[in-house]
């Protein structure tokens, strides 16, 4: 964060700069007619003198044609064909196991705290995980519960419920018992 701060403040610094220059190079080239030597003071005035006005020529009138163009015969477009639907496969129990397998660390944190309120937690808890089609879970509900802690049951619930599977093709429920013990 500091070293963002740093580069911003620099960045500024260097716009500043770039703008004192350019209201600086601007004024130089604008000087007053009294810096004018008295040789340039001749040369501009003989320049004005010789320099003709050149009268402005008359804009000339355009015609638009307002009227629509006739309509263009198109050949029929050939009937368009839908890419063919490709099916989601079914979710199978393996899906749960593999998600089961990635969120392990999280399962035992949740764990883990569990542990440090009540040193003796350990037990089995079977969960059913309804999944739905587009790989959201639905719902947690403990079939079996052995542990009795609420506080670990909900870290697990919502540990649980966060989880995205693959969309498949249709929902599905499936059961997992985890067994914790130190």
């Amino acid at each position: 964060m500091k070293l963002i701060r740093v580069f911003l403040a620099g960045l500024i610094l260097v716009i500043v700069i770039a703008v004192a220059f350019v209201q600086l190079s601007d004024t130089s080239e604008k000087q007053p007619d009294e810096a004018l030597s008295p040789s340039d003071t001749e040369t501009v005035i003989e320049q004005t003198e010789t320099e003709q006005v050149v009268p402005a020529s008359p804009i000339s009138e355009r015609v638009v044609d307002l009227t629509p163009p006739a309509p263009v015969e198109r050949a029929e477009a050939p009937p368009v064909q839908s890419a063919p639907k490709i099916e989601a496969p079914n979710r199978t129990h393996a899906d749960l196991e593999r998600m089961i397998s990635v969120n392990r660390a999280t399962i035992d944190m949740c764990y883990s705290l569990g542990v440090m309120n009540n040193p003796s937690l350990s037990g089995t808890i079977v969960a059913r995980i309804a999944i739905e089609a587009n790989g959201r879970v639905s719902d947690v509900q403990w079939t079996t519960n052995t542990l009795r802690d609420a506080t670990f049951e909900q870290c697990l619930r919502d540990e649980i419920n966060a989880w995205r599977f693959e969309p498949a093709g249709d929902a599905f429920v499936g059961e997992y018992a985890f067994t914790f013990s130190r």
